[in-house]
């Protein structure tokens, strides 16, 4: 055993010097640590685990997954709750955005139909004509 520990130094220095290139005495360590490989059942471990690890990268990359909880609950909104509502009635003749859509102020979402407010118009001017309206003071 001692002279297996007394001759090591001596026989690396002496393959060492066998190489004139630092490459030539690389690949013999690397021929060296794979005549030096582990027993099988490790190999298959390690390469088990590697399929194991790019199957999931792959899986996740590749695969679409739809997230979707099932709870009961109540949902409160973090800031006062603004209802939307016309200022006046009247039939809607085109919607200009859908669901998802971005919009900016001053975007117009819906049409209405104009006769309708045409007639409204009318009515209040009819009303006006004939002294009915009320006077509101607020206003002027």
């Amino acid at each position: 055993m001692e002279a297996l520990s007394k001759t090591a130094p001596a026989q690396t220095r002496q393959t060492r010097q066998q190489f004139v290139n630092p490459e030539d005495y690389l690949s013999y360590e690397l021929g060296k640590a794979v005549r030096e490989l582990p027993p099988l059942y490790t190999r298959l471990l390690a390469g088990s685990l590697t399929a194991l690890v790019f199957g999931a990268i792959g899986w996740a990359y590749f695969s679409i997954v739809d997230e979707v909880a099932v709870t009961q609950g109540e949902l409160v909104p973090s800031t006062q709750v603004r209802p939307v509502r016309a200022l006046e009635g009247g039939v809607i003749r085109e919607i200009r955005v859908k669901e998802g859509d971005r919009v900016k102020k001053g975007d117009v979402l819906i049409a209405e139909d104009p006769k309708l407010s045409q007639s409204e118009i009318d009515r209040l001017q009819k009303k006006r004509r004939t002294g009915t309206a009320r006077h509101c003071p607020s206003r002027r």
